[in-house]
């Protein structure tokens, strides 16, 4: 049985991939989760109230496999996301690290008004205002692979992809050129991660392949970590990374 068994809640947006869907459902243990929905495919979600900051989806947590590096030499200062959505990884990032910088692109500027007013993101600002730290969040809204071509080289540490065009992954940030844009932009040993979906039943993965291979031909070394989520699914969620830092993640998949 569907654990996302109690609709509580509906609103409709108009957004640039078309109608999204905002509602509150239950998770498996009760706890309240709102979930942001496009053409029938979760798009981003968060727990109500004292948990706004905690991420509900498993792909989302696994993004702190960057820690693991940290862990082996990674100096993390300076992350950028491409896709921001509803904000559910920089909450979470940004009231969990003391110091780090985040920017963040999101080329929907109606996603970021829903995650102003619905998923906590003017509670995010609120609690960088209070501490005095309102430079560690830059949003942009614009197009992720015009980000990338302006920035400057090496001015980060991590650069993590979570960007969709409506329900499928960018195919723009799978490719060769946008790939080697991003290893510009990289400081020596960062990372490049990516959340990477292969859509059940079908289960495809020649694109998963081929952007491992992709990712070899601009970085020494590719990490595949398995970030499905039983709960909130329906698809195959990995996070892939390219680096050139050696570095050891928990949870990985032999590639092959």
């Amino acid at each position: 049985m569907n654990p996302l068994r109690r609709l509580i809640e509906r609103r409709t947006f108009q957004t640039s991939f078309g109608e999204a869907r905002c509602f509150i459902t239950c998770d498996s243990l009760g706890n309240y989760v709102r979930v942001l929905s496009l053409d029938g495919t979760y798009q981003s979600a968060t727990y109500l109230d004292d948990n706004w900051s905690s991420p509900p989806f498993a792909y989302i947590l696994a993004f702190d496999c960057m820690y693991e590096a940290a862990d082996d030499g990674l100096e993390i200062d300076e992350v950028l996301m491409i896709g921001g959505g509803c904000f559910s990884y920089p909450k979470h990032f940004l009231t969990h690290s003391s110091s780090a910088r985040m920017d963040v692109v999101e080329i929907d500027p109606v996603i970021v008004q829903i995650a102003r007013e619905r998923f906590y993101l003017d509670k995010l600002e609120a609690y960088l205002d209070a501490r005095n730290e309102q430079d560690r969040m830059n949003i942009w809204v614009a197009d992720g692979v015009q980000v990338i071509r302006e920035a400057p080289d090496q001015c980060y540490d991590v650069v993590i992809n979570d960007s969709f065009e409506g329900c499928n992954v960018s195919k723009a940030f799978l490719e060769k050129e946008s790939i080697e844009q991003i290893g510009r932009i990289l400081r020596p040993k960062g990372l490049y991660m990516t959340n990477l979906v292969v859509k059940q039943p079908r289960g495809d993965s020649r694109e998963l392949l081929a952007f491992t291979e992709a990712l070899h031909s601009v970085f020494a070394h590719v990490h595949l970590i398995d970030a499905s989520d039983q709960e909130f699914g329906g698809a195959e969620n990995y996070i892939v990374i390219g680096t050139n830092g050696e570095y050891r993640f928990s949870n990985t998949i032999e590639l092959g």
